[in-house]
């Protein structure tokens, strides 16, 4: 039975810095959701005005064949659920793949700062970082919420991140959260 490590957080928080160490230093899956968003987007134009990001259906139907194509027994993805739609797909969907959703948050001070380095894209610009992080907070602790209210209390962590380019201590705490789930 495989078993799928949920990491989610608001916008800047470490999560895929984070699980991408994780998943190379225990050797199992890293899956970006983000990736994959992306990837639909270029592949489907018909549904890249906007609605893609939404489409549960189609994100998560995405990430169930990723999961279900790869040899790893153990797989790490990063940034769903976002929407309400999502965790009521896992719940519905992939509950035989839920092992735990782990919520990564910084300080809000830190992740703006990430994101104004990291200048990834025209949403990683000063002011629109300002506008969307607000809104992504607000979204991800609902979201947050709902995961403890859909799945078991001890199915859901909890992870602080310092956000200050060095992730040491959260790949170390995240690894032994793994350890603590595989007994």
């Amino acid at each position: 039975m495989k078993k799928v490590l949920w990491i989610i957080g608001p916008t800047g928080s470490g999560k895929t810095t984070i699980s991408k160490q994780v998943a190379s230093m225990a050797g199992v899956e890293f899956v970006s959701s983000g990736d994959i968003v992306r990837g639909l987007a270029d592949s489907h134009k018909d549904l890249a005005n906007g609605d893609l990001y939404y489409n549960d259906d189609v994100i998560m139907g995405a990430i169930n064949d990723r999961i279900n194509t790869t040899s790893n027994q153990v797989v790490i993805i990063d940034g769903v659920p976002r929407t309400d739609g999502q965790v009521g797909w896992i719940s519905k969907n992939m509950s035989q793949y839920l092992w735990s959703v782990v919520y990564i948050d910084a300080p809000a001070v830190k992740r703006i700062k990430r994101l104004i380095k990291r200048s990834r894209d025209v949403y990683d610009k000063h002011d629109v970082i300002l506008k969307r992080i607000s809104k992504d907070d607000s979204n991800m602790a609902h979201i947050r919420d709902l995961c403890l209210e859909t799945f078991a209390h001890d199915k859901v962590k909890f992870l602080e991140s310092v956000v200050d380019g060095d992730t040491s201590s959260e790949v170390d705490r995240l690894i032994t959260l793994l350890s603590m789930m595989e007994g």
